[in-house]
């Protein structure tokens, strides 16, 4: 599933339309666990636009802001 929504992002050469929300739906309708995954705009390979709204309306959360002092 991580791999997938990194994945949506990318364009490929043999491929430069894939239909990434597709493909990202199909995994949780197949079975695959959602549990642990959450969007964060910080990522850096963050999931496409049109991924990152499929996976908020499924209920994938937003990552939490958090403070570390660094």
């Amino acid at each position: 599933m991580e791999r997938a929504i990194v994945s949506s992002g990318m364009r490929p050469g043999h491929d430069p339309h894939p239909d990434w929300p597709a493909n990202v739906a199909a995994l949780p309708d197949a079975g695959t666990s959602t549990g642990g995954i959450a969007l964060c705009a910080r990522q850096p390979e963050p999931p496409s636009p049109e991924v990152a709204v499929l996976l908020r309306a499924r209920g994938i959360p937003e990552e939490a802001s958090t403070t570390t002092g660094d």
